[in-house]
């Protein structure tokens, strides 16, 4: 059995850390104990739930501060190397307590990728969802979605994603022109004080902000022709579920370019 100590993260990194662990283990035959990810069951009710054959915070008091429990977090993030190994640890111990994010089984979570879209399909009401927010005014337009991280990100490797309102709106013309009609954008922001005035300037009513919660907004994500924005799990996530070109902003001054979309296997 290989079970998960403690989840990392956020919802998204909570998801993929899930995700590649229990793919792992469905392609080898290992039973996979994952209790954290009952917080997601009101939302994603067809989350299988295998507990450990004993109490949770009995065996977290015994193993997470000892040397019996497996650390999966690479100081190198993904070193091949070291996840070979712990492949090989899982495959022969009898119980396996594990932790951290750097685990990657990439391909099996592109081979059960739609498993996990079936699993992870949310039961709100999506029929809504959809009239509200992805309607299209007409044949052919396309919904691009665009992710502006603010809030933590103003620190994250010292601001290095934290863009200008400009930023945002050069790539939103830029996807534009390329497209050659006026597409349909969805804004999804942590900051609650974006100006969106300035959006409207230059969109007017193409452009709708959502205040919703982080399960519909991986769904309307999700269901989206494209989407921009910062590297996030957040929006690779959403590309990953719903098989949904991506552009990550890793230089502002670079020009947005369909070739460089791509849909996430897995992260």
């Amino acid at each position: 059995m290989i079970i998960l100590a403690t989840p990392y993260g956020q919802t998204s990194n909570k998801l993929f850390q899930f995700i590649h662990l229990d793919s792992f283990c469905r392609e080898n035959n290992l039973v996979f104990s994952h209790v954290y990810m009952e917080e997601f069951k009101d939302v994603y009710p067809q989350i299988p739930i295998t507990k450990p054959c004993f109490p949770q915070n009995i065996w977290l008091k015994l193993f997470s501060s000892s040397r019996l429990l497996t650390k999966l977090f690479c100081l190198n993030l993904i070193d091949e190397q070291k996840i070979e190994q712990y492949k090989k640890v899982f495959k022969e111990s009898e119980h396996t307590f594990c932790y951290g994010f750097f685990f990657r089984s990439k391909e099996t979570t592109l081979k059960y990728r739609n498993l996990y879209q079936k699993m992870f399909t949310p039961n709100f009401d999506k029929i809504s969802l959809d009239q509200t927010w992805l309607k299209r005014d007409f044949d052919q337009q396309k919904i691009v979605a665009i992710h502006i991280r603010r809030g933590d990100y103003k620190g994250f490797e010292g601001g290095r994603y934290y863009y200008s309102d400009q930023v945002y709106l050069s790539k939103m013309n830029e996807i534009q022109d390329i497209l050659g009609h006026k597409p349909k954008f969805i804004l999804f922001t942590n900051d609650a004080d974006l100006n969106l005035n300035e959006y409207l300037k230059q969109f007017s009513n193409q452009v709708s902000l959502s205040k919703n919660s982080v399960a519909v907004d991986h769904y309307l994500l999700s269901k989206t022709d494209y989407i921009i924005g910062p590297p996030s799990t957040f929006t690779l996530w959403a590309s990953y579920i719903g098989e949904v070109k991506l552009y990550q902003i890793e230089d502002p001054t670079e020009k947005v370019d369909l070739s460089q979309f791509f849909i996430n296997n897995g992260f």
